[in-house]
């Protein structure tokens, strides 16, 4: 998944941000209907690491990373 370093507030963050994307929302088996917080874990993360402007992106829906 593509990220521009432009919405990152420490572009040094980007190898951490990929490693979330793919531990929360990338599994061999997707559960359809299955109600889980991933997107409210990775916006507090994000939020941990001090990406505000990611965070900005997601709540405006710029950046959509649902499962199913």
């Amino acid at each position: 998944m593509y990220i521009s370093e432009d919405w990152l507030v420490n572009p040094d963050n980007m190898e951490k941000i990929h490693r979330l994307i793919s531990e929360l929302f990338f599994s061999d088996i997707i559960i359809i209907g299955l109600d889980d917080n991933n997107e409210a874990i990775f916006e507090e993360k994000l939020l941990e690491m001090g990406e505000t402007i990611l965070v900005e992106k997601l709540r405006a829906g710029e950046l959509i990373l649902r499962q199913a």
